[in-house]
């Protein structure tokens, strides 16, 4: 117990190892080992909590949430890219993370659920790379391409990336009344994406204020995991 409070309190605050470690009475060495291990088990369940509805069934009740939402149909997840800051990693490829903001991030993919659930993530990319590169790269426009349970489903997101057949975003010039409510109609859907990453900022404000350590040398092969999530 002891072990997965300090690692909240790591995560939530944001802090220097050396002062999650005085809050529990251990050393810093100590709470970046105890944070390394909590955080590890928590990946280790991440199939059970972050993966599509496995069914038909529940895909189908997914659909109908969403719609209910502002009648957009055939919808089963909103995807889009925030920003984690990150300390700088260094490296020749440490220039990567500088992201078009200015400062060294993660670009970090989510497609979020009519609930704020997380379907699927992606936390390996610098924050130099484009939302559609991370996209074109994820395992989730193979499935959405090639995997029969997905062939009637769409996915929704912003301008940041190409319209296909499977993934819908808003029109830059409406000019119709019928153009005009699918733009509104994606838009009020697709914010359970802006609201997923809202919940998960404030509840972890290491994510907003930026993790100061990596856990994995510069070493491995790239790109470099994060702290907290690596996961395709």
């Amino acid at each position: 117990m002891t072990r997965l409070l300090l690692t909240l309190r790591f995560l939530a605050t944001g802090f220097f190892f050396i002062c999650a470690g005085d809050s529990f009475g251990v050393s810093r060495t100590s709470a970046h080992d105890i944070v390394q291990l909590v955080i590890s088990a928590l990946l280790d369940l991440r199939h059970r909590y972050i993966r599509f509805p496995p069914s038909r069934h529940l895909l189908d009740s997914v659909k109908r949430k969403f719609h209910s939402m502002a009648s957009f149909p055939r919808t089963i997840g909103a995807v889009d890219c925030t920003h984690v800051r990150v300390q700088y990693p260094g490296g020749e490829e440490g220039y990567l993370y500088m992201n078009r903001k200015g400062y060294y991030s993660k670009n970090v993919q989510v497609i979020a659920g009519p609930d704020l659930q997380i379907f699927n993530i992606v936390t390996r990319w610098p924050g130099r790379f484009h939302d559609m590169t991370v996209f074109n790269n994820s395992r989730v426009r193979h499935w959405f391409e090639s995997t029969p349970m997905f062939k009637d489903c769409l996915l929704i997101g912003d301008a940041g990336y190409e319209c296909r057949p499977y993934l819908l975003t808003p029109l830059s010039n409406p000019q119709t009344p019928a153009e005009v409510n699918y733009n509104e109609s994606l838009i009020r859907t697709r914010n359970v994406v802006e609201r997923t990453f809202g919940v998960l900022k404030r509840r972890f404000p290491i994510l907003s204020t930026g993790i100061q350590c990596f856990f994995f040398p510069p070493a491995l092969p790239y790109p470099l995991p994060s702290l907290i999530f690596y996961y395709y």
